[in-house]
């Protein structure tokens, strides 16, 4: 329900990230990549428990921390899955 809430309602990239934070529990920790046509910008909003991370970027090309490319549902970084 967030994510359609922040695609529907959010007007910037840091709108959605605000959005998608709000009620956060980290039961469902997952990479967003999103972009802003208007100011043309790209971001990676990767959610986590306790670790929220927000990458923007003004070129076509995010970093990718993994060697390989990933396109399944779960956060990249091994510490916004961790239980602490």
């Amino acid at each position: 329900m967030r994510a359609r809430k922040a695609a529907q309602y959010s007007s910037s990239i840091d709108d959605f990230a605000r959005i998608m934070k709000e009620g956060n529990n980290g039961g469902y920790a997952n990479t967003w990549l999103i972009a802003d046509i208007g100011k043309n910008e790209i971001g990676q909003l990767e959610l986590g428990l306790k670790n929220v991370t927000l990458e923007r970027k003004k070129t076509a090309i995010l970093s990718d921390r993994t060697s390989r490319s990933t396109k399944s549902s779960f956060a990249k970084r091994p510490t916004s899955t961790r239980m602490i």
